[in-house]
């Protein structure tokens, strides 16, 4: 965990940094074609056979604070590679929203501090809870029920749905 947030919290400034000077429309293709080909990879079976090294590790890190600091979304970087470890899913959510959590307190701060986050996009954000909240809680209650397989399909589908929708070729709900 600490690895994959140290590798965050290097690159978080970086990835705002991009968020500022990239054309959106070609930033949000990047993202989306990276998210869909790590879905791809995963979902043929392939796994860690191992435990991945270091820098591995810090460099799963550090694209999730890139694409965090870029999109607010870092969690798919290191969903995906938790996703092909060998963890048990209870394992896997505990460790995603460990780190959710602490890569949203990186990203909030460096937006405060880019001047990124103003009043209006706070607005913004406080109206969107519920459609946001919702789901998650119904996740919570469901969670317990989920056999392993139903866990991985629903998070890549998740993901590759994140990806899609944000893509500019299909209207970027994202």
């Amino acid at each position: 965990m600490l690895p994959l947030a140290a590798g965050a919290l290097a690159t978080v400034p970086l990835g705002i940094w991009l968020l500022v000077v990239v054309d959106p429309t070609l930033m949000r293709w990047i993202i989306s074609l990276l998210i869909l080909a790590l879905v791809a990879v995963l979902t043929s079976g392939w796994r860690w056979r191992r435990e991945p090294t270091r820098p591995v590790t810090d460099a799963v890190g550090g694209a999730s604070g890139l694409t965090g600091g870029m999109t607010g979304l870092g969690g798919p970087p290191v969903i995906l590679f938790w996703m092909a470890g060998q963890d048990r899913p209870a394992t896997v959510r505990a460790n995603i929203i460990v780190f959710l959590t602490l890569t949203g307190i990186f990203n909030c701060v460096g937006y405060i501090v880019g001047g990124l986050l103003t009043q209006e996009r706070v607005a913004w954000g406080l109206a969107i809870t519920p459609a946001y909240g919702l789901p998650l809680l119904l996740g919570v209650r469901l969670f317990r029920f989920a056999t392993p397989r139903l866990f991985r399909t629903l998070a890549f589908g998740l993901c590759a749905a994140a990806a899609l929708t944000s893509m500019p070729a299909f209207g970027g709900l994202g």
